[in-house]
């Protein structure tokens, strides 16, 4: 009986507060509205990285090599097939700088000077990626945005580099050839779930129950 009896009271209590509730239209209008708009600041906070698109950037070569010229097309070659970035020139690091300031860019790609001379000698240059790292979220997405282009072009201009060598020595190797050599190993990262899932995908559901 005295199960029973807690379980009576119990329903009586809840049928009370939810008549109470439902006259409580303000909470009754959040109670529908707060799990949707955490649900979409939760997901403006964590992006997939296939949300990358026109990203602000700007970029400034201060080598004006030929060589700086020629990672500069490349650049904009990458980007007319992937849309990821729209471009701002600057003139100086200062410029760009002071776009990042002002918020009219995510970010900088930054062609150093002497890149081209170093190239030229056959050693590796340093392409800066600049961001705003007062801002953690738009600095987060330039950071991963300006290292993924830089690994293309790095790619793009070592197959290049691999296949003038190649026709040195009187060999002909092939794009395909050459970037083997460059990286004879690459990851092909799968999942047990065949489909495109990021980190909001398990905080959501989570995030909704707590929320309710």
């Amino acid at each position: 009986m005295g199960i029973i009896k807690t379980l009576q009271d119990s329903y009586r209590i809840m049928i009370k507060d939810l008549l109470v509730f439902e006259r409580n239209r303000i909470g009754l209008m959040f109670l529908f509205l707060m799990p949707f708009f955490m649900l979409i600041m939760t997901g403006y906070i964590f992006p997939s990285s296939g949300s990358y698109a026109n990203i602000p950037v700007a970029l400034t070569d201060a080598d004006h090599s030929p060589a700086s010229q020629m990672l500069v097309a490349q650049l904009q070659a990458i980007n007319n097939k992937t849309g990821m970035m729209v471009f701002h020139d600057a003139a100086t690091v200062d410029d760009a700088q002071t776009l990042i300031t002002r918020g009219q860019v995510y970010g900088a790609i930054i062609i150093p000077k002497g890149c081209g001379a170093e190239q030229a000698q056959g050693k590796q240059s340093n392409i800066t990626v600049l961001s705003d790292n007062s801002q953690p979220q738009i600095s987060m997405v330039m950071q991963a945005l300006g290292s993924s282009v830089v690994g293309m072009m790095s790619s793009m201009a070592g197959t290049v580099r691999v296949e003038q060598l190649g026709l040195q020595a009187n060999q002909t190797l092939s794009p395909a050839a050459a970037a083997a050599i460059i990286a004879p190993l690459r990851a092909n990262v799968e999942g047990t779930v065949k489909t495109n899932m990021n980190y909001f995908s398990f905080v959501a559901p989570g995030l909704l129950m707590m929320i309710v």
